[in-house]
């Protein structure tokens, strides 16, 4: 009896752990088994421009350092705001001129002095000269050539008297200084009550903002790629500015756009480059609110060549073995094949250009789990979902 309860208890457990045969695990497919990889076709695009980036650094178009041409004391006049736009012409600082004022005043009194003896020495002379003709033995040789010698260095007096009082006026006139050009005028380097030194002491710089210059050094290579056979300085090649702005921030600020100027006469043998200059507008806006300053590195980027077509796929998708770049694509059976190619410049979105190679509009380029297929396996290809614009 005990042993026909254990054995019916045994067969009661062996039959759950079977379970019905419709309940059991789902055999696994063939597909099941394969890797799934997601691929693209690759895009023609029209178009291509290729670049060269380079980093550069911006320069004013002018720029001046505002000196005194006069020693003497600041006066407490505040004729601009630091920072602000100002014009040619417009007053900066004022040199104490009462000194220069009095050095005029007395160059105006020795001009006038000299100028009595100038209208007083030619009547002297030709009073003498119409005694002499009357009475011979009244008046000497030597005594005629002095006053004419007199009349002369009054003369040369009045000339010396008069240069002394252009330079008194001239320095008169500097003690007012102003800028020479249009642009930004930036900090006082001097307050009120100091003595300002002659063509030394700086006061403060003014420097041009409507047009920008930047200044990068160009590769041979690159340089070669550039019209020959006339003077290359005439060539207004495209460039375009980046300014560098936070990764938050990087889409909203767009690349400003510019023109290749000017080469240097002569590449620089220890690097075999040259130097080269674009220019860029930069208009002032209200408050000096330009994009541009002087002294900003940049990053340039130099457009080369001329459009082209070409196929382009996801950087993503591009594989390199023995210096070699090649991409893996699934052909008709969804076996992993290799075609090798020569790949050209970064586009927008991460698109790569093939310039050579075999592959075709057709391909199916695999562009994930490259690390964990290999040549010839036959694997599951899955068409890449196109990606949602942000």
């Amino acid at each position: 009896m005990a042993y026909r309860l254990i054995a019916r208890t045994l067969s009661i457990g062996l039959l759950f752990a079977l379970g019905p045969a419709g309940c059991g695990p789902k055999p696994q497919t063939k597909e099941d088994k394969l890797t799934e990889c997601s691929f693209v076709l690759p895009q023609l695009l029209d178009n291509i421009q290729d670049n060269v980036e380079y980093t550069g650094r911006t320069a004013a178009k002018d720029s001046v350092d505002i000196k005194a041409r006069v020693t003497g004391f600041l006066l407490d006049t505040q004729l601009f705001k630091e920072g602000d736009i100002v014009t040619k012409g417009q007053k900066l600082f004022q040199i104490d001129p009462e000194p220069y004022n009095a050095q005029f005043e007395q160059a105006q009194a020795q001009v006038g002095l000299y100028r009595a003896q100038v209208e007083l020495n030619p009547k002297t002379f030709q009073q003498k000269q119409q005694t002499k003709q009357k009475n011979p033995d009244a008046i000497t040789d030597l005594d005629l050539r002095t006053t004419e010698a007199q009349m002369k260095e009054a003369q040369a007096a009045l000339d010396a008297a008069k240069a002394s009082l252009k330079i008194y006026e001239i320095n008169k006139k500097y003690t007012t200084v102003t800028s020479p050009i249009d642009g930004m005028v930036g900090r006082r380097n001097q307050t009120p009550g100091n003595v300002i030194i002659q063509d030394q002491t700086l006061l403060t710089t003014v420097v041009s903002l409507d047009k920008m210059y930047v200044y990068f050094d160009m590769d041979a290579p690159t340089y070669a790629q550039f019209p020959q056979g006339k003077e290359v300085n005439s060539t207004k090649a495209p460039i375009s500015l980046e300014l560098p702005v936070a990764a938050s921030t990087a889409a909203q600020v767009p690349p400003i756009q510019g023109q290749v100027d000017f080469f240097n006469n002569q590449f620089n043998p220890a690097t075999d480059t040259i130097l080269v200059r674009g220019v860029f507008e930069n208009p002032t806006k209200t408050g000096g609110g330009s994009r541009l300053r002087p002294g900003m590195f940049v990053r340039v980027k130099v457009t080369i060549g001329e459009p082209y077509k070409a196929l382009v796929v996801p950087d993503q998708a591009i594989l390199a073995k023995m210096g070699k770049k090649y991409v893996y694509v699934a052909d008709q059976d969804n076996r992993v094949k290799e075609i090798p190619v020569v790949i050209g410049q970064l586009q927008e979105q991460g698109l790569r250009v093939i310039k050579q190679g075999q592959l075709q509009a057709t391909d199916r380029v695999i562009v994930s789990r490259l690390l964990d297929i290999h040549l010839n396996q036959e694997i599951l290809p899955v068409p890449l979902p196109p990606s949602t614009p942000k």
